[in-house]
């Protein structure tokens, strides 16, 4: 589903000092039984709850934490998109800038409903022709994990520049959180029961962290493989509901676009 546009805000850039591909940092994600592929052991995870994780839970144990921590900004704020997924980056949207030299992340996620149902405005959900084992169906997050076989990030598709990032240990770079860790500030303002269950929907999150572009303007293309037919038990449209399997584009369900343009200015 796309990422809510009334729960959407800003993403700020974060100056990274600090050339390590992923730094602990001051959040949480799923525990580490949830990095491995559901696939070895869906039923078990299932069960387990393994897969919605919090803040609460640590990236890594204390004595193995990586310095630097989230940068902040100007104002001393830190983005809570550092933190709370645990890497050290530029999480970039649609239209950003950063600096040459600034390793970055394009954001994009897949938001499903609730396992089991739970929210009283969203029931489960899925297309009359849509069929998975009970135990996936009774958990769109675990369908999305389970049948997610590879991811690829584009730069600069079908040009001299072109460069391709691909994943085939796509779970290594995705951290599972509901919605409402990356948007606390919003969710807790929000007074519609409609809006405070959309920030309680799980999600998986691509963290990858890629390498400096060259100076000026960037498209960037994310798709994402399934080894069979995804839906989010939230509604029934595809792509933003639903996708088959093989490679589909993975920017369209968060901000339907199929790519996002991004700017690389020179460093002061």
């Amino acid at each position: 589903m796309h990422i809510p546009k009334q729960l959407s805000s800003p993403i700020v850039v974060v100056a990274v000092s600090s050339l390590l591909e992923v730094t602990a940092a001051c959040g949480g994600t799923a525990p580490p039984s949830a990095q491995a592929n559901a696939a070895s052991a869906p039923a078990a995870m299932a069960s387990s709850g393994d897969l919605h994780g919090t803040c609460d839970d640590a990236c890594l144990p204390p004595k193995v934490k990586l310095e630097p921590l989230c940068i902040p900004d100007s104002s001393g704020y830190v983005d809570n998109w550092c933190q709370n997924l645990c890497v050290n980056t530029n999480f970039l949207s649609a239209g950003d800038t950063i600096r040459a030299g600034d390793k970055w992340t394009p954001v994009f996620t897949w938001i499903t409903n609730a396992k089991g149902g739970a929210l009283p405005n969203f029931p489960l959900k899925y297309p009359a022709s849509y069929t998975a084992p009970g135990y996936l169906l009774n958990d769109p997050l675990l369908i999305f994990w389970t049948y997610l076989h590879a991811l690829r990030i584009t730069v600069d598709p079908g040009t001299n520049q072109e460069r391709v990032h691909y994943y085939p240990k796509p779970h290594e770079v995705m951290r599972l959180l509901p919605y409402a860790e990356l948007n606390p500030v919003l969710c807790k303002q929000t007074s519609d029961p409609f809006q405070q269950e959309l920030c309680l929907f799980p999600a998986a999150w691509f963290v990858g962290v890629l390498h400096p572009l060259s100076v000026g303007i960037h498209t960037i293309v994310a798709e994402w493989s399934f080894s069979d037919p995804i839906c989010d038990g939230v509604d029934v449209y595809v792509p933003f509901d639903c996708m088959p399997s093989g490679w589909n584009n993975a920017l369209v369900p968060s901000w339907g676009s199929d790519h996002l343009t991004i700017t690389v200015v020179p460093r002061p």
